[in-house]
C-alpha cells in the first residue's frame, strides 16, 4: 500500500512552504560537509527539520498500511559527528503499547509484510546523500530461519506466530504461521546502511539498535501477544559482534529476551546475520526484501495440526556469548529432523496452467494433470469450466520407500516425471491436453534452510503426431527432504495420497473441576404424610451424575454435601439441579428443578470462600405445581490438577489454571523413526496378500501426536520429529503402535465399523534419561490379549535437554501435586470417579477432531483398564514385593554364616566391629551413611544406560494356563451388554456359569488388594532406585546428601543432632506446613518398575 502525501489546510501549506525552504538549506549543508569540514548544525536548524517531519505528514504517523500506529514523536537528533540528519525515528513505544498479559501489539491482524517508513524522510535523505561515486552501502542481511519452544498464547496450548524486524525507524515483516510453536520461515530481509568511513567525524555518531520481535497473532484481542525479542546494538559503521561478512554467516539460536519484568518468555530464534559493501552507485532499494520460498497457504500452518517436525538441540553444538545472549552455534546447514534419519522425496508442485485447448462442446476443458514417476503416480484435483486453471498443488514421492523392492524406487539418473494435462469426460474417455517430460538427472536437490526452487513454463508436448496441444504448464520440481516446508501440506505416497493419514497433532481439552455445594433447601412441597424424604440430584450433560443423601421427613433439608464434576471447555452446557422425594419402592416425586448455565459460574484459584446464592425452583416440563429454594455454592476449581489417565503412569501435575503455571524447565524431544516386524493385521482386498497399516501415537502432558499412517507396510518408516515442554521430570511419555483399520473407506468397512488394533506400547519415565543426551534404539513391543505376545520393534531417537541442573532438582522438592490437593483434598472414591468422567470427556473431544484420534486408541494410551483386577496382574505385583525384600533372606543367611564360624576371618571382623559401635555409638549413623554412599558407588558402574523398555517376565507373562484361562473368561463377560444377565461361557474344558456378582463384590475387593499391593511394591521400588541410579539425579542428590551427612554427623555430637531433630518433629501447628515435606516429594518422584508392567 503507497503511503501519498496529507491533504493540508492553507495555514498548515504556508508553515510546510516555510520548512522546505529550511529543509532545502539543510540539505545543501548536508551535501557541502560530504566534502569539507565537520561543520554542525545550529539548535534553530535542527528544531526546524524536526518540524518538517512532524507536520509535514501527521496523518501517515497514526497509521500505516499494514496498521501498527506509530508514535508521531519522532526525535530527530543531530549526529553529533557527522553533521548529518539521522534518518531514523524513535517511537514512544514499541508496537503500540506496553506489555499486557497478552502481550503488546496493535496491529490489524495483517498478515502481509508490512514496511513502515517515512517517505518524506527518505527524500531529504536520499537527495542529501546522492548517488555519489566513492560512497560505499553497507547492507545488513537478516534470514529468519526459524524458532523454537515458543510461549503458547492461545486456548489450545498454541500460537500464531510472526515476526517485526526494526532498524533505523523501518519494519518488515514475516508471514504468519499458525498453530505453531516451533514454526519455520526461511525468509531474508535487507537494511541498508551508508558506510560511515567516508563520513567525517563519524565516530562519535551514535549506535542503532536491530530489533527482532516474534508476536502471536491474536484474532479476538486488540493486542498481539508478545513472544520475546532479540536486540543487536549496531554503530554507524554497520558493525556489530553478531553481524558477520558475507560468507561467514552461520545459523545461531537466540534465546528470547522479555520486554518488561511482567513478560513470559521462553524460547529461541534461529537466525543468520551478514553484511556486504557496494558501491553508492548501484541502485538499491532500502526498503527491498528478499524472501524464501512462499507456498500458497504461507498465512496458515506448514503443516495440518501445528506439530510435525520441530528444530531440536544438538548437543554437540558449541555456546557462545554474544550480545548478552546465549547462543547455539550450527555450523554448515542444521536440519530440524536432528533425531531421525533423512529420507529423500521427490517433489513436484504443479501450480497453473494456461492457454489449454478447448476439448469440450462449449469452449472450455475440465482439466487434470497427472504425474508419473517410476511405478508410481498420483493426479490433481479437476478444475472445472477453465482454460486458465490454477492447482497449487504439491506431490511428495519418496525416492526408496520403506521395506519395498528396488522397482518401487526413484532412480535419479535414468527416471523420468511426466506431467500430463488431462480433460475430464464422464461418458467417453478423458481427452489428452498434453505433456510434458523431464529427466530427474536435472532436478536440482535442495536442504532446508536453502531458497526453494522458482517455478518454470514448460511449453506443453505432443505424445503422437495426431494429438493436439496447445498451452503451457508452470511446475516446480525439487528433490528434498521431510523438513522441507512443503512436505507437511503435500500429497504423501507414503500415506496413499489420503490426507486423513497425515501427521497431526492433538491437544487435550483444558478441563475444570466443578464444585457444587448443595447446602439446604426451604419450603418444599409436601408429598407424604409426614413430610418429604427430599434429596437433591444434579446432572451434567448425558454421562456425569451424582446425587446427594435423602433426608428424612422434613420440608427444609440441609446436605451440605460437595459433589463434583469435570468440564471442558467451552462451557456449552447447563448444569441441571432435580429435587425429589425418596420413594424406595415407587418412583420418586419430583419436587422441583433449578438449570444453570456454566458460563455463569465463577472461578476460583485457592481455597478462598466463595458466595452462596439461593435459587427459586421451577416445574420444568412437569405440570405440577411446586415451591421452594435451593441454597447452593458453585465454583470452577483451576487450582486442582484433573488426571484424565493412569494413576501411575501420570504424564502432566499442572493445575488447571494457566496462571499458577511455572515455567518449563526442560525439552523433550522424541524421534520416531520405524518399526519392524509388525505383524499381518488383516487382508489387502486388492491384492490378496496379508497387510498392515501403522501409525504411532505418542502422550506427554496435554498434547497428543500422530504419525502419518504408512500403507502396506510391516516395516515402517516414518522420521518424524516432536518436541514437548517438560514442567515436571517424574512424568511418563505414553508412545504407542496401532494398525488403521480404515485405510479402504468402503461401505462394508463403514458398516462393521472397525476399530484401531494395538500393536504394542512403551513408557519412558523422564527422569530416568540422562541430561542433554541422545537415546537411540529399537525397544520390544507387547501385546497382552490371550498372553503376552512379541509384536514386533519400535525404533526411536529420545533427548532431555535442560539449561542447568538447578530447576529441575528444585522441581524434585516441591510437591508433586498443586497445593490445592493438600489444602482441601478431594476424596478417593471421588477422584476416582472423576478421573474416569475425564478420560469419557478426553475421549470424545479427541474422537471429533479431524481427521479423528479414534476413541478406543486414547483409552489403550490413557491405561483405562489399570484398576481391573487380573490374576496376572496380583501375581506381578507380589513376585515384586518378594524382589524388595529380597535381601532380607540374604542378610539372615549371611548373619548364620558369621555366627556358625565359617569363616574366621570374617567373624572376628563382625565381633569388632559391633564392640566398636557399642563402646562408640555415635559412629554408628555415619558409618551407615557412609556404607550407602559407597553402595551408591558401586552402583554407578552398574547403571541404566538407556531408557528400559517393557518387561514380559515382570509382568506376570509367564503364567500357567488356568490363569490365562480365568483371563479370558473375565474378558468374555466384560463384553456383554447387559450385566445382570448371567452369561454362559463356552470352554472346551468347562461349561459353567459366572454371575455378576463375582464381577462385583469379589473382584472389587480383589481388584483392592491386587492395588495395595502394587502400592508396597513400589514404595520399596523407589527405595532401591535410590542406590541403582535409575533416576541419575536424584541417585547423585542422595549420595552427595548422606556423603555430607556422615561427615557432619562424625562431628557433630549425636545427643544435640537427636534434640533437635526431635524438637523438630513435634513443633508447634502453626510453624507447620500444610505441604509435604521436600524429603516426601523426592521420595514420590522416583520411579519404580510399574512403568514396565504390561
Amino acid at each position: 500500500m503507497s503511503l501519498s502525501k496529507p491533504t493540508l489546510t492553507p495555514a498548515m501549506q504556508r508553515l510546510t512552504s516555510r520548512v522546505k525552504e529550511r529543509a532545502a538549506d539543510v540539505k545543501e549543508r548536508v551535501r557541502h560537509t560530504l566534502h569539507s569540514s565537520s561543520e554542525r548544525f545550529s539548535a534553530d536548524e535542527v528544531e526546524d527539520y524536526d518540524s518538517y517531519r512532524s507536520y509535514s505528514s501527521p496523518p501517515i504517523r497514526e497509521q500505516h498500511a499494514g496498521g501498527v500506529p506509530i508514535s508521531p514523536s519522532f526525535g530527530g537528533a543531530q549526529r553529533a559527528g557527522a553533521g548529518a540528519i539521522s534518518s531514523s525515528y524513535r517511537r514512544g513505544e514499541q508496537l503500540g503499547g506496553g506489555d499486557t498479559s497478552e502481550g503488546g501489539t496493535e496491529t490489524d491482524g495483517d498478515d502481509s509484510r508490512s514496511d513502515v517508513t517515512d517517505p518524506y524522510v527518505e527524500e531529504v535523505e536520499n537527495e542529501a546523500w546522492g548517488n555519489r561515486p566513492g560512497i560505499a552501502v553497507r547492507k545488513i542481511h537478516v534470514a529468519v530461519c526459524a524458532a523454537r519452544n515458543l510461549m503458547a498464547k492461545g486456548a489450545d496450548d498454541s500460537s500464531d506466530p510472526f515476526c517485526i524486524l526494526e532498524f533505523d525507524g523501518k519494519q518488515k515483516r514475516t508471514t504468519t504461521k499458525v498453530d505453531s510453536l516451533n514454526p519455520l520461515w526461511d525468509e531474508e530481509f535487507v537494511f541498508t546502511i551508508p558506510h560511515a568511513s567516508t563520513l567525517p567525524g563519524s565516530a562519535a555518531a551514535k549506535q542503532e539498535t536491530l530489533e527482532i520481535s516474534i508476536y502471536s497473532r491474536s484474532r479476538t484481542k486488540k493486542h498481539h501477544g508478545f513472544l520475546g525479542r532479540v536486540r543487536f546494538p549496531i554503530n554507524f559503521y554497520g558493525e556489530s559482534e553478531g553481524i558477520l561478512p558475507r560468507g561467514q554467516e552461520k545459523l545461531i539460536y537466540y534465546p528470547l529476551e522479555k520486554r518488561s519484568l511482567l513478560s513470559r518468555v521462553k524460547g529461541e530464534i534461529g537466525l543468520k546475520l551478514w553484511y556486504d559493501d557496494t558501491p553508492r552507485s548501484e541502485d538499491y532499494d532500502s526498503d527491498a526484501s528478499i524472501e524464501g520460498p512462499r507456498s500458497p497457504g504461507d498465512d496458515e500452518s506448514d503443516f495440518d495440526g501445528g506439530s510435525v517436525a520441530v528444530y531440536a538441540k544438538d548437543n554437540r553444538r558449541g555456546g557462545i556469548h554474544q550480545q548478552g545472549n546465549v547462543a547455539h552455534v550450527v555450523t554448515g546447514v542444521s536440519s530440524p529432523f536432528d533425531l531421525v534419519d533423512q529420507v529423500e522425496y521427490l517433489f513436484v508442485r504443479v501450480l497453473r496452467a494456461r492457454a489449454l485447448l478447448a476439448a469440450d462442446s462449449n469452449g472450455t476443458s475440465d482439466p487434470y494433470v497427472k504425474i508419473h514417476v517410476g511405478p508410481r503416480s498420483a493426479q490433481t484435483r479437476v478444475i472445472k469450466h477453465e482454460l486458465n486453471p490454477e492447482w497449487n498443488e504439491v506431490f511428495a514421492f519418496n525416492k526408496a520407500p520403506g521395506s519395498g523392492s528396488d522397482q518401487n524406487h526413484i532412480d535419479r539418473e535414468t527416471g523420468v516425471l511426466e506431467l500430463s494435462v488431462w480433460d475430464e469426460d464422464f461418458l467417453t474417455a478423458d481427452d489428452f491436453l498434453g505433456q510434458i517430460q523431464i529427466p530427474l538427472h536435472s532436478v536440482p536437490m535442495r536442504v532446508y534452510p536453502e531458497k526453494g526452487v522458482d517455478p518454470q513454463w514448460f511449453k506443453l508436448e505432443r505424445r503422437s503426431l495426431k494429438d493436439a496441444v496447445k498451452g503451457d504448464i508452470m511446475v516446480a520440481v525439487w528433490f528434498g527432504t521431510q523438513s522441507d516446508e512443503a512436505f507437511a501440506s503435500a500429497w504423501q505416497s507414503d500415506t496413499g495420497g489420503l490426507p486423513q493419514f497425515r501427521s497431526r497433532s492433538y491437544a487435550t481439552p483444558r478441563m475444570w473441576y466443578l464444585r457444587v455445594t448443595v447446602i439446604e433447601a426451604q419450603n418444599l412441597t409436601a408429598t407424604d404424610a409426614g413430610g418429604s424424604d427430599p434429596f437433591v440430584k444434579v446432572k451434567l450433560g448425558s454421562t456425569q451424575e451424582a446425587r446427594t443423601k435423602p433426608q428424612a421427613s422434613t420440608l427444609n433439608p440441609v446436605w451440605k454435601e460437595d459433589l463434583f464434576f469435570v468440564v471442558a471447555e467451552p462451557f456449552e452446557d447447563s448444569l441441571l439441579l432435580t429435587v425429589a422425594d425418596f420413594n424406595p419402592y415407587s418412583a420418586n416425586d419430583f419436587l422441583g428443578q433449578i438449570r444453570i448455565p456454566l458460563g455463569s459460574i465463577e472461578t476460583r484459584l485457592t481455597n478462598r470462600e466463595v458466595g452462596s446464592r439461593w435459587y427459586a425452583l421451577d416445574k420444568g416440563d412437569n405440570r405440577r405445581a411446586v415451591s421452594g429454594r435451593l441454597h447452593l455454592r458453585l465454583v470452577f476449581e483451576g487450582g486442582y490438577h484433573i488426571n484424565d489417565g493412569s494413576v501411575t503412569h501420570n504424564s502432566d501435575s499442572r493445575p488447571t489454571a494457566k496462571q499458577l503455571w511455572r515455567p518449563p524447565i526442560a525439552t523433550l524431544e522424541l524421534g520416531i523413526i520405524g518399526a519392524a516386524g509388525l505383524p499381518i493385521m488383516k487382508t489387502n482386498s486388492a491384492t490378496g496378500g496379508g497387510t498392515t497399516d501403522a501409525y504411532v501415537v505418542a502422550k506427554h502432558g496435554k498434547k497428543w501426536v500422530r504419525t502419518r499412517t504408512v500403507k502396506d507396510e510391516s516395516a515402517p518408516l516414518w522420521n518424524e520429529q516432536y518436541t514437548w515442554d517438560v514442567h515436571e521430570p517424574s512424568t511418563v511419555l505414553t508412545i504407542g503402535v496401532f494398525d488403521n483399520q480404515h485405510t479402504r473407506h468402503t461401505a462394508l468397512e463403514k458398516a462393521r465399523n472397525n476399530k484401531d488394533k494395538p500393536l504394542g506400547k512403551m513408557r519412558i519415565r523422564l527422569s530416568t534419561l540422562e541430561g542433554n543426551k541422545v537415546y537411540r534404539g529399537s525397544f520390544p513391543l507387547f501385546l497382552h490379549k490371550k498372553r503376552i505376545t512379541p509384536m514386533g520393534t519400535l525404533d526411536l531417537a529420545i533427548r532431555f535437554t535442560y539449561p542447568s541442573s538447578l530447576p529441575i532438582l528444585r522441581q524434585y522438592l516441591r510437591p508433586v501435586l498443586p497445593a490445592m490437593h493438600y489444602l482441601d483434598p478431594i476424596g478417593k472414591d471421588a477422584a476416582e470417579t472423576l478421573r474416569i468422567s475425564a478420560m469419557n470427556l478426553v475421549a470424545d473431544r479427541l474422537a471429533k477432531y479431524d481427521p479423528p484420534l479414534r476413541r478406543e486408541v486414547v483409552e489403550y494410551m490413557l491405561d483405562t483398564d489399570e484398576m481391573l483386577f487380573t490374576m496376572r496382574r496380583i501375581r506381578a505385583n507380589w513376585n515384586r514385593i518378594k524382589a524388595v525384600f529380597s535381601g532380607v533372606p540374604w542378610a539372615l543367611q549371611q548373619f548364620n554364616r558369621v555366627c556358625q564360624w565359617r569363616s574366621p576371618p570374617l567373624t572376628l571382623t563382625v565381633h569388632g566391629v559391633f564392640i566398636f559401635m557399642v563402646l562408640r555409638p555415635h559412629f554408628i549413623l555415619p558409618t551407615v551413611l557412609a556404607m550407602l554412599v559407597g553402595r551408591g558407588a558401586f552402583y554407578f558402574q552398574h547403571r541404566p544406560r538407556g531408557p528400559a523398555s517393557m518387561d514380559p517376565r515382570l509382568s506376570g507373562g509367564e503364567e500357567p494356563e488356568d490363569d490365562v484361562d480365568d483371563e479370558e473368561d473375565e474378558e468374555e463377560l466384560m463384553k456383554g451388554k447387559d450385566k445382570t444377565s448371567i452369561k454362559v461361557i463356552q470352554n472346551p474344558y468347562r461349561n459353567y456359569k459366572i454371575i455378576k456378582a463375582r464381577f462385583d463384590k469379589m473382584k472389587g475387593y480383589a481388584a483392592l488388594v491386587q492395588n495395595i499391593l502394587g502400592q508396597i511394591a513400589a514404595q520399596g521400588e523407589r527405595l532401591t532406585a535410590l542406590l541403582e541410579w535409575r533416576d541419575p539425579r536424584a541417585s547423585t542428590a542422595f549420595c552427595s546428601f548422606c556423603a555430607i551427612m556422615a561427615v557432619f554427623l562424625f562431628f557433630a555430637p549425636i545427643r544435640y543432632v537427636a534434640i533437635l531433630v526431635g524438637c523438630f518433629i513435634m513443633r508447634h501447628p502453626r510453624f507447620r506446613n500444610p505441604l509435604p515435606p521436600a524429603p516426601v516429594n523426592l521420595f514420590l518422584r522416583l520411579p519404580s518398575l510399574e512403568d514396565r508392567i504390561i
